[in-house]
């Protein structure tokens, strides 16, 4: 078995980072079972200088995975969260007609009718008049039109959902988490990087303090401290593609009944789209 690294370092901040910290810290921990060797140290580096984006607030179902290997329970965090459940997404509106359709999550569930609704496609794109609306296949969309939450469906159903939640709120949770892990958390900006090759030997923050480690791991965002910068690996701009090139965080009040809202919905505008993502404190 390959040694784990025995000095980890992540430099960034906001939800990815935390996440990569808990991630390591939980690895570390089931690996170091019957083991009488010294843990390796993860040292997280955030800058007091630079804010993080703070969007994106709906799941895909890999976070249910995500918070099982950490051994955190949904009513562990859903709560500190404002989280939602989530079966799939709702795009309205996106074609020239206003046509709608819901994206359903996939479940063990849904095997007997998703080969029918593919079956379905496949007539349909050789001209036959199949009815392919995946509302008509899928569990989730059923769930989702009756008010269904996964909560009241047995857990051997084997159902496929996500969330929604504050990224923030679960930032602060997993900062938590990973701290209880033993996880150093270091507040620092960093000044220079030294790199030889595509390997990094250390960091120099602005107080002068170095830090060595075995491995870096860059959640630094748009910057690229250390991939992108540093070790120079190229960046591929889609720019001329991607007309849309912002976006605007709105909060607004929360839907009566959030056990209601179990989709995320997709509004397509004159220029872009509208997410609307509910929370059980706000929209």
């Amino acid at each position: 078995m390959k040694a784990l690294p025995q000095d980890i370092v992540i430099v960034g901040g906001g939800t990815a980072y935390w996440m990569s910290a808990c991630y390591l810290a939980r690895a570390i921990e089931l690996s170091q079972t019957n083991v009488k060797a010294p843990a390796p140290q993860i040292t997280l580096l955030e800058s007091a200088d630079i804010s993080t984006v703070g969007v994106g607030e709906g799941s895909t179902p890999y976070l249910r995975y995500f918070f099982d290997y950490l051994g955190v329970t949904e009513d562990a965090w859903m709560q500190h969260c404002n989280a939602t459940y989530k079966m799939g997404i709702s795009f309205e509106k996106w074609t020239s007609a206003g046509d709608s359709y819901f994206h359903p999550f996939f479940s063990a569930l849904d095997m007997p009718t998703a080969d029918m609704y593919f079956s379905a496609v496949n007539k349909r794109r050789h001209g036959y008049a199949e009815d392919v609306n995946p509302s008509h296949y899928f569990t989730a969309a059923h769930m989702v039109n009756e008010g269904i939450s996964p909560q009241a469906v047995s857990s051997s159903a084997n159902l496929d959902y996500a969330y929604h939640f504050d990224a923030g709120l679960l930032g602060d949770f997993l900062k938590h988490y990973a701290k209880q892990k033993g996880v150093c958390h270091k507040i620092g900006t960093v000044q220079d990087i030294a790199a030889n090759g595509q390997n990094i030997d250390h960091i120099v923050l602005h107080d002068g303090e170095v830090l060595k480690a075995e491995l870096f791991v860059d959640c630094s965002g748009f910057r690229g401290l250390l991939g992108k910068q540093a070790l120079a690996r190229t960046f591929t701009s889609y720019a001329d593609t991607l007309f849309n090139d912002a976006a605007v965080a709105i909060p607004s009040v929360a839907v009566a009944q959030p056990t209601k809202a179990l989709q995320t919905r997709s509004i397509a505008l004159k220029h872009g789209w509208q997410w609307h993502i509910p929370l059980t404190n706000r929209t």
